[in-house]
């Protein structure tokens, strides 16, 4: 990393450079706190400005602040925080002396009625407050001051925030998009570390990992400053961990809830405990810990109609042309989900400015899933003797005469797991604040599975009915009944075991120094980090395709015998049939292995394909500096970042076969890039309550790692020529990253009483969308034709986001409880594809839906808290496949409902409903009425207690 070194020795000197006269020999300092008067909270985010120059800095999360080089005399201060009387100080600065005082003040509410702002409301404010004095553009979410979230995790969360939208997978959020883009594009951190992908693609990852009880704050940045990583085309969000200093004296908080689920008719638990407190002779030290176990029961039910094709001929009642599925799947998903996380960190702050830290976290998530499956093969073989209807350009009701059924079993477990180790600290000299750290951050996942097969040998007649592809119905005409166990004969067995193992190493540090630019507060900053994160995914996978004597069917007693799943399958739609019990046939299968013949290069091949080893190191080095006058603040500065990638795969030779080791070639590609990324932000207060923002910078995301791999598949003829090319396909080690020019602007007007109105806008032109692409070119020195992924194209994505929030204490009572919380986005983007048969198309990005929404009604007073919500999000573009019949997810709505109630000072009751109306999660192939995903989830309720001391 000689250059990023070279940089940073560079900034450093300039700021080392007097570029204006530093603090002068008669001048001192304030420090000062700032408090809820009632319940003796830090105020974190709350504006104080020097009166006179008009210098304005924020509170910490501690509830501090200071001002440097201030001349002596006298002088007054004037604090605000959104919902709150505003208070003004008299300060008198002596000469080389810190001068110290504390505001406390009251909330705007008050005045109307006695109403403390606590529980949800403050959090709230919190979460304004913060936003409205930062220079960028931010949402957060934010705990009280108990560590209470009105969300179970950071994933559930975060969905309510504008232009924010989760990918769902088995009723429940995961993944997050941040205005249109994809969850690979966005960065994650936990109090500034990386939080590593424990997924395939080595970029995405999963929130609904990390819970409540672990974090005081999420926040998303979407519009990243130099001092960030440049990694975040959507934006970056960070979990605030816990901090004892986040609030005076001792907290101990525990929860306990019963959790049930009305499709899986069971019930299961969650619990919770976090502890923070503050020691020391004069309370410089702080420990804190948090600790969580959960355990989810649920049932997802689909329909899967695969394999759609315009399918034409003669039938009885004349010609048909139309869409019709070749294959339709019927999955009994019984899920079990245990989730284990816990914190620590522990702190000794010397002063108001010199902080050391030591923080941890990990987090397990596993999830059991059985997976019974009906399979009903050919649908699409229709019968030239039956009628058929077409409606919608598609066949709605149809015959076929050489239906097969199969039958899978599919016991798997997931694991993933998540922690991070940082060590660091920060301090003030003169007029240098300084910061050192370095972290260790862990991602795991972990896939055990075993799938058996069975097929019927005989053909079955039915008939379709997919007036509703999303529910279809078969009815059984004449042939093998496919619910007779006897029926089935052993087909397939797999074995799988998958391991990805995410690392990284990060050591970073920040200086900064304070001056004055034109008689105006000028901050200089510079910084470098250094990254080195190796990748590895390694996967066993064992394909049996016979057994080695006997037969082994459906309901063979040594599986403990078949038995009927489900009755009232899809709401009654069907019977389900039978199965051998899951969990049973997976410990048969691991303890019978000699039992079935293996085939020998399906297994080689299936095992090495997809295995990989990527390993970054990435050198970074800003420069950034902001200059404040009155309500005015500009900040801007430029990031550097070098790139280099150490990536392994397997080489295939296709002229070989499957089952010779010589096939495959374990190969290496070293590639280096350079990034430069500047940024310019611009924040404005025309008014005591208008905030005007405005930002350019550059972005940037890393191809997903498995996409860079060297993995390849090899065809060379005897003689290659241009007319003869060596055919390659597979991964590309040469890709680069993804790469964002962004601007922002946005509108926010404060309210009295907790409240915001805001609006703003947004565009993204992205260079280099990572598609997969077909051209001739050469490949080790011959004519070659070569299909892999590349960096093809341009994007564009653009959008407004409009926010209303009030807590509406102005209203006589009992309404003064009431409140209002609604957020709009409108995204558009458009890309040009490169895939083979589709270039020159243009389709929206992955993952971008048209329209986001959030509406919540709520109620506070006198202990009792309600929020009825409601989310909701347009279709989304989720997989290409040929033209015309794209993979997309239906829009998702859901109603959600919170309700608690504090019994006694220290006991709360709460209950919690979600998807209150059911709402299946579903997909379709080019047009909706075409589905080729349909689950049934549920609703889920919890009813629990909150303790706090």
């Amino acid at each position: 990393m000689p250059s990023v070194i070279r940089l940073s020795a560079i900034l450093s000197a300039l700021l080392l450079t007097p570029a204006a006269a530093p603090a002068q020999d008669n001048t001192g300092a304030i420090a000062g706190r700032v408090i809820d008067a009632a319940t003796q909270a830090h105020l974190a985010g709350a504006a104080v400005i020097l009166v006179g120059p008009g210098t304005i800095t924020t509170v910490e999360r501690d509830g501090t602040f200071d001002f440097r080089g201030i001349p002596a005399g006298n002088w007054s201060l004037n604090v605000s925080y959104v919902g709150y009387i505003d208070q003004s100080l008299g300060v008198t600065v002596t000469a080389g002396q810190t001068a110290r005082l504390e505001a406390a003040l009251t909330p705007e509410i008050v005045q109307l009625q006695a109403m403390r702002v606590e529980g949800a409301r403050e959090g709230q404010a919190r979460s304004i407050n913060q936003q409205r004095s930062a220079t960028n553009l931010k949402n957060i979410v934010a705990a009280d001051t108990i560590g209470t979230f009105p969300d179970v995790n950071a994933a559930e969360a975060l969905k309510r925030l504008p232009g924010i939208s989760t990918v769902r997978q088995r009723g429940e959020d995961r993944d997050i998009t941040i205005r249109g883009a994809a969850p690979n594009l966005n960065a994650i951190t936990i109090d500034g570390v990386s939080v590593l992908s424990n997924q395939v693609d080595g970029r995405t990852v999963s929130l609904d990992v990390y819970p409540a009880e672990q974090l005081a704050g999420v926040e998303i940045t979407k519009s990243a400053l130099p001092d960030q990583d440049g990694d975040s085309i959507g934006g970056v969000i960070n979990l605030r961990t816990k901090s004892a200093f986040d609030a005076r004296g001792r907290i101990v908080a525990a929860n306990a809830f019963w959790h049930y689920n009305d499709l899986a008719a069971q019930s299961s638990y969650r619990t919770g405990l976090n502890f923070s407190n503050v020691v020391g002779a004069k309370g410089e030290w702080g420990v804190q810990f948090s600790a969580s176990r959960a355990q989810r029961k649920a049932l997802e039910e689909t329909a899967e109609p695969a394999g759609w094709a315009v399918r034409s001929g003669a039938a009885a009642n004349g010609a048909y042309a139309g869409y019709a599925p070749n294959n339709l799947s019927f999955t009994y998903v019984d899920i079990k989900r245990e989730r284990t996380g816990g914190s620590f960190s522990l702190e000794r702050k010397a002063d108001s400015s010199a902080l050391l830290y030591l923080r941890a976290s990990h987090n397990e998530f596993i999830e059991r899933n059985a997976r019974p499956r009906l399979v009903v093969q050919n649908a699409g073989a229709i019968s030239a003797a039956s009628p058929v209807t077409v409606a919608d350009g598609r066949l709605i009701a149809f015959t076929s005469a050489t239906v097969r059924g199969q039958r899978v079993v599919n016991p798997r477990q997931f694991t993933d797991t998540g922690s991070s180790v940082a060590l660091g600290g920060r301090t003030r000299i003169d007029d240098w604040k300084l910061e050192l750290a370095g972290a260790l951050a862990r991602g795991a996942n972990r896939q055990d599975s075993v799938t058996g097969q069975w097929q019927t040998a005989a053909n079955t007649t039915a008939s379709f009915d997919l007036t509703d592809s999303e529910r279809p119905v078969i009815t059984r005409v004449a042939g093998v009944d496919l619910n007779d166990a006897a029926a089935y004969a052993f087909n397939q067995l797999q074995v799988q075991d998958r391991r990805l193992r995410n690392l990284e190493y990060s050591v970073k540090g920040d200086a900064s120094r304070e001056l004055t630019g034109g008689g105006n507060p000028l901050k200089l900053s510079t910084g470098f980090k250094f990254r080195w994160s190796p990748k590895k995914w390694d996967q066993e996978n064992q394909q049996y395709n016979t057994l080695a004597a006997g037969t082994l069917a459906l309901n063979d007693a040594r599986m403990g015998g078949a038995s009927e799943v489900k009755s009232g399958f899809l709401g009654g739609l069907m019977t389900f049939g039978p199965s051998v019990a899951p969990y049973s046939f997976y410990d048969f299968a691991k303890a019978n292995r000699s039992l079935f013949v293996p085939n020998a290069g399906t297994t080689l091949q299936n095992t090495l394909a997809a295995d990989y080893y990527v390993s970054e190191g990435i050198g970074a080095g800003y420069v950034m500096g902001e200059w404040t006058r009155r309500t005015f603040t500009a900040l801007g500065g430029v990031r550097y970042e070098r790139t280099t990638t150490e990536s392994k795969g397997y080489r295939q030779n296709t002229g070989l076969a499957t089952a010779d080791p010589a096939r495959y070639t374990w190969v290496r590609h070293d590639s280096a890039y350079d990034d430069l990324l500047p940024g310019i932000h611009l924040r404005y207060a025309p008014r005591k309550k208008l905030v005007l923002r405005a930002s350019w910078n550059n972005t940037l995301a890393r191809p997903q790692t498995n996409r860079l791999s060297p993995s390849l598949n090899v065809t060379t003829p005897a003689t290659p020529s241009a007319a003869d090319p060596v055919m390659v396909s597979g991964g590309n080690p040469e890709l680069r990253p993804t790469t964002s020019v962004n601007v922002d602007f946005s509108a926010e007007y404060y309210l009295k009483a907790i409240g915001l109105l805001s609006a703003g806008y947004f565009r993204k032109n992205i260079d280099g969308p990572v598609y997969r692409r077909t051209y001739d070119g050469a490949y080790e020195g011959s004519p070659a034709r070569l299909t892999v992924f590349d960096n093809a194209g341009k994007a564009r994505v653009s959008g407004t986001e409009f926010t209303y929030q009030h807590q509406l204490g102005f209203l006589p009572g009992p309404f003064d409880g009431l409140g209002i919380y609604a957020n709009y986005t409108l995204v558009g983007s458009e890309v040009t594809l490169t895939e083979p048969g589709r270039a020159g198309e243009k389709l929206p990005l992955f993952h971008q839906s048209r329209q986001l929404g959030n509406l919540a009604l709520t109620y506070q007073k006198q202990g009792v808290f309600v929020r009825l919500a409601y989310n909701w999000r347009g279709d989304y573009l989720q997989a290409l496949a040929t033209a015309g019949l794209d993979q997309y997810a239906r829009g998702f709505q859901s109603y959600d409902l919170l309700a608690s109630y504090k019994i006694k000072p220290r006991w709360t009751v709460k209950f919690e409903a979600t998807n209150l109306d059911a709402a299946p999660e579903q997909q379709y192939a080019g047009a909706s009425q075409r589905s080729i995903y349909h689950g049934d989830t549920g609703r889920s309720y919890a009813l629990g207690v909150i303790w706090n001391y």
